[in-house]
């Protein structure tokens, strides 16, 4: 039999780069629905648990039906104390974080202090990239900015600096005065436009994008375990991962990782705030009726993305996320109001296969 690959340091940035708050790679497939049929709290949970049978980690997830009852679940364990995962861990989300710096971006829209339309260079001056480029396509994906954690550069700040504070403009180096097509062209997803866009929050609401967080949505929300990272917190469920020395996500210094996802990809919370801030953000008054409408322009006609949300995997719209040590989807039925969410503390695992499994589940209640 052929030996496992050594992973070299070269290959294990690369691996990093291709993961960091993005869509998680995996070899994991799906097969045919594990329950059929559920008609209780126990049969989902049954429905979870054969997921995550046999494989590192597990996960948390939270389920609600047409009807409106809500089910919260956990499977298997934290990667580095091996302790049952509970319902309420606090978890990593990766890139559904654009999601709440969208939200902001679209609460400073309605406030009339942005205008969609204008250049991010009315806004933010000196920017190694990006000036040119309207908010509405920043947060499309329409921008043309090269993705930064996709350069080799920013590779060496994760791999050899685990203990590094980048700042956004740091990141932003990485990809100065790189585009890969003129604003408006094409659509190509960039983390890039999301520390752009936690940049221009600051600016305009002149305070730090975790005071601006926490002023604008969770206090409001009542989101007491939902914030950025700053690379210090230790309450934080462990993911596993093979992109780490020591396979979970806390054998080295989660610092500059947490600081190069920022706006797009350092938010940690629970599953269950999660679905009090989506339900806000979809059904409330978190954003205007017409700020809402922007954020899903398109996706009912089969747009890959509009502005901080995209098709749900299995239903509705959502976003999906991945960084080292995790994989998560949130997806939400805009008539019926389902709603599935599933964080995943395994970077070698699929979030969507735990979901389709969920989603199979609930159908068929």
């Amino acid at each position: 039999m052929a030996s496992r690959p050594r992973v070299t340091r070269s290959r294990w940035a690369l691996a990093v780069l291709v993961l960091l708050i993005s869509a998680c790679a995996s070899t994991e497939t799906s097969s045919a629905p594990i329950a059929a049929a559920p008609t209780s709290s126990e049969a989902l949970q049954a429905s979870f648990d054969g997921w995550a049978a046999g494989v590192d980690g597990g996960g948390v997830a939270h389920v609600r039906t047409a009807d409106g009852e809500t089910f919260t679940l956990a499977t298997g364990s934290d990667a580095a104390s091996g302790e049952i995962l509970e319902r309420e861990a606090r978890v990593r989300v990766g890139s559904i974080s654009k999601v709440f710096t969208a939200t902001l971006v679209m609460q400073l829209v309605d406030e009339g202090l942005v205008d969609l339309d204008e250049p991010v260079g009315t806004y933010l001056q000196a920017l190694p990239v990006g000036e040119d480029v309207s908010v509405r396509q920043l947060l499309g994906h329409r921008s043309g900015i090269a993705n930064y954690t996709e350069t080799k550069g920013f590779g060496v700040v994760v791999v050899e600096g685990p203990d590094r504070s980048p700042t956004p403009t740091d990141l932003l180096e990485f990809v100065a005065g790189e585009s890969n097509f003129d604003p408006g062209e094409s659509f190509e997803y960039s983390n890039s436009n999301y520390v752009i866009a936690g940049l221009l929050v600051e600016a305009v609401d002149q305070k730090s994008l975790a005071d601006s967080l926490a002023a604008r949505i969770t206090e409001p929300l009542g989101l007491d375990h939902t914030e950025f990272d700053d690379g210090t917190l230790t309450d934080v469920v462990s993911g596993h991962t093979g992109l780490v020395p020591g396979g979970t996500s806390t054998a080295r210094s989660y610092r500059s990782i947490a600081f190069s996802s920022w706006a797009a990809g350092g938010l940690v919370t629970t599953v269950d705030e999660l679905a009090v801030f989506l339900d806000a953000l979809l059904f409330g008054d978190l954003v205007s009726e017409a700020a809402r409408d922007e954020m899903l322009d398109g996706l009912s006609d089969g747009a890959e993305y509009a502005l901080g949300l995209h098709p749900g995997p299995d239903f509705g719209v959502g976003h999906g996320g991945a960084i080292v040590g995790f994989n998560s989807i949130a997806e939400v039925d805009l008539d019926s109001r389902e709603m599935l969410i599933v964080v995943v503390n395994n970077d070698l695992r699929r979030a969507n296969i735990a979901s389709a499994a969920l989603a199979e589940a609930l159908r068929g209640r």
